[in-house]
């Protein structure tokens, strides 16, 4: 069980790292985090909607991976160029 001290403190370091994310566009792994800890800060950061958050790794080797959110583009739009009856006429 994690206390209240904890939780807010790992609630306040995931805010921090998806803040360094968001700015600079950097991935970043966590590593030595405890599977109650990593779900606390995974909660957290599903609360943003700037990052994506996952775990990677196996055993004692898993760790939290942060990285800038990737929307999916929707196909981009043609749009008419518009020309002045000059560009036209030559």
């Amino acid at each position: 069980m994690i206390d209240e001290t904890t939780q807010a403190n790992l609630e306040k370091a995931a805010q921090r790292i998806a803040r360094y994310v968001d700015e600079t566009g950097r991935s970043v792994r966590v590593l030595g985090v405890h599977p109650g800890q990593r779900k606390v800060m995974h909660t957290e950061l599903n609360e943003i909607d700037s990052v994506d958050n996952t775990s990677a790794g196996f055993g004692v080797f898993r760790h939290l991976v942060l990285t800038p959110h990737s929307e999916v583009a929707e196909e981009p739009v043609e749009e008419p160029v518009e020309t002045s009856d000059d560009e036209s006429e030559n």
